[in-house]
């Protein structure tokens, strides 16, 4: 028996069955599912890959045959996606289930290596013969700043896409996650055939293990698995079956201020009053408040200590008194926090070492070594309730909650769960205890887990380091982030971080914003606006920037599949030490207006189709 889910016009209709005529062959896909086998073959798009089940047990990966003895493996296509599933005949530990495939996508020069949260390294890579077994361990493994600034080599989280500008392509990727850390593994194989390529769509293999007693399932997340030589089409396509939260009426793309980028911790309550006028003065000169409230956001120093989510002596009035005055005036309050860590010196460690997810730290560059807050323990989700209800009591409705990924973290909880079953209940907590109608913006969070939940999603690194201070450098790394992840920007609110108007000259102040508006999400300004001179204020706040920033439509990169890609992903930190641009990431992007944005990431001029343009500038033409 056979069952195929077609893909029309490049554009995947989940669960239709029947194929295409000829007129549609030029950019269509069919996936077969054939026994226990998986088939994607386009002879259009060049792409022919077959994959088969297996099950990683004790450790130990075993296709259907090997793992007979202790179960039953299966795939099948449910809804259009492929989900593979375990059936226990013993009792079994279940560490992972995956789908590997060998096959060939003709002229394939390049995949996606997507990084596990926001800030992570994201971009195209080369394609090659993949990283070693104990490179792939440590990937696997890597939590905190040493995934952040991965090379990417060794696998793709949550989705990827592969193939070349001039042939076809292949876009995967979960859905929604429940259980298992999911990622893409793609490698071409030590064959004689040119475009043979080894894909895997894995769901675990990173330390999970799942018991199993006899009679019992374990299931894989969902894949959408597609083909055909329009890569953009194809990703929307999967971005579409992405589970996420349907927002609210009200909640729209944010226009406003934040106190992180300039303040940093030592902000006090002063400052956010002055800065709000400001920011008001300087977006009513350029006629974008339009009678929209701003949104002003209290970052990070306003709170007594990590885990301790009471207000510090910088806001004499509290965080309540300071959103009566400012909602009093007009404005939009938000707040940020970071609800799942914990500072082991605060009283609530100290105290409640139980309410801690045992084995489990976050090493943070100024704080130490922070703890994680167990979820699964009744009292310690009561004690984050609380947290989350008394803020949003305070008049904040919009809720920066950040360092999330801790919440992913493998360690030993009050009830025994993987990493990501932990950070699915951790969320669905703080959704409840906000409420429906507050905004929640996601931040250090891996974006396809996190989108059930929140109403944004930051998809990229810092905008700037507090030792750093504005370089050049943060913005063409924030902007290969949205290469990378464009098309979740359909699907949720994207904040690519603010605009930064000070220290930089005008050619990359005027960069730094049109980085800032295209992912189309939000548009902030982040800098002591006290200190910013006057001609500044004006560089990269102009109507069309501000539009396409609050548009909520992303622009969308031309050229995915990028010339000459590297073979690892470049790091912010090492471009800032050499003080030149190694990222490597596309120079069109069509605007939602249609025009053509045509950026020069580079420190020395270059030339393209359409022409010159100068170091590190951007400009808007109509092609």
């Amino acid at each position: 028996m056979k069952i195929k889910v077609c893909l029309l016009s490049c554009l995947f209709v989940s669960g239709l069955v029947g194929c295409s005529g000829t007129s549609d062959e030029a950019c269509s896909a069919v996936a077969e599912l054939s026994g226990q086998e998986v088939a994607l073959t386009s002879a259009c798009a060049g792409v022919d890959l077959t994959f088969a089940p297996q099950v990683q047990l004790d450790g130990v990966w075993a296709s259907a045959d090997e793992a007979a003895s202790l179960g039953t493996l299966n795939v099948a296509l449910e809804d259009g996606k492929l989900v593979t599933s375990f059936t226990a005949r013993a009792d079994a530990a279940v560490g992972g289930l995956r789908l590997v495939g060998t096959g060939v996508i003709n002229g394939r020069t390049g995949w996606l290596s997507n990084g596990f949260q926001s800030w992570s390294h994201s971009g195209m890579l080369a394609l090659n013969g993949g990283s070693s077994e104990a490179e792939l361990l440590k990937a696997l493994t890597d939590e905190g700043d040493e995934e952040v600034l991965r090379e990417g080599r060794a696998l793709s989280w949550w989705h990827s896409a592969i193939g070349s500008a001039t042939g076809g392509a292949v876009v995967t990727g979960v859905t929604e996650v429940a259980r298992w850390r999911s990622w893409v593994k793609a490698v071409t194989p030590s064959s004689s055939e040119a475009d043979a390529l080894e894909l895997w769509l894995v769901c675990g293999g990173a330390g999970e293990s799942v018991l199993l007693a006899v009679g019992e399932q374990v299931r894989s997340e969902p894949w959408v698995l597609s083909a055909g030589n329009d890569v953009q089409a194809l990703q929307r396509s999967y971005a579409a079956q992405v589970v996420s939260r349907e927002r609210p009426a009200g909640v729209h793309a944010e226009l406003g201020w934040n106190s992180w980028y300039d303040l940093w911790d030592k902000v006090g309550a002063q400052d956010v009053l002055d800065n709000a006028a400001l920011a008001k003065t300087i977006l009513e000169d350029e006629g974008q408040v339009g009678g929209a409230p701003l949104r002003i956001v209290v970052d990070d120093g306003w709170q007594q200590k990590w885990g301790v989510w009471e207000t510090n002596a910088k806001f004499p009035d509290g965080l309540d008194g300071l959103a009566t005055t400012l909602k009093g005036e007009g404005y939009h309050m938000g707040v940020w926090l970071a609800p799942l860590l914990v500072d082991p010196t605060s009283a609530l460690a100290q105290n409640h070492p139980e309410w801690l997810v045992d084995g489990a730290a976050f090493l943070h560059p100024v704080h130490g070594a922070l703890q994680v807050l167990d979820v699964t323990h009744p009292e310690a989700a009561a004690h984050l309730t609380r947290v989350i209800q008394t803020i949003v009591g305070w008049g904040y409705d919009l809720l920066k909650i950040d360092f999330l990924f801790a919440g992913t973290f493998q360690g030993g909880r009050y009830e025994p769960m993987p990493g990501m079953q932990a950070y699915a209940k951790a969320m669905d907590l703080m959704r409840d205890a906000a409420g429906e109608d507050v905004v929640l913006l996601a931040v250090g969070a891996p974006g396809v887990p996190s989108l059930k939940w929140v109403d944004s999603w930051r998809l990229g690194p810092d905008i700037a380091w507090e030792p750093t201070d504005a370089n050049w450098h943060f913005i063409p790394a924030q902007a290969r982030n949205v290469a990378a992840r464009w098309h979740l920007c359909e699907r949720t609110l994207c904040d690519a971080d603010p605009v930064l108007l000070r220290g930089l000259p005008q050619n990359e102040v005027n960069v730094g914003a049109w980085v800032a508006a295209m992912a189309g999400g939000a548009f902030f300004l982040s800098d002591d606006l006290r200190d910013v001179e006057a001609e500044r204020s004006a560089w990269g706040v102009d109507p069309a920037r501000v539009a396409l920033g609050i548009g909520e439509v992303p622009a969308v990169p031309q050229d995915i599949f990028i010339d000459n890609p590297p073979r690892t992903l470049a790091s912010i930190i090492n471009d800032i030490v050499r003080g030149d641009t190694s990222h490597a990431l596309p120079s069109r992007w069509r605007l939602p207006s249609g025009e053509l944005l045509r950026v020069n990431w580079f420190e020395t001029a270059q030339t393209d189709a359409a022409g010159g343009l100068d170091a590190r500038t951007a400009v808007v033409s109509a092609d």
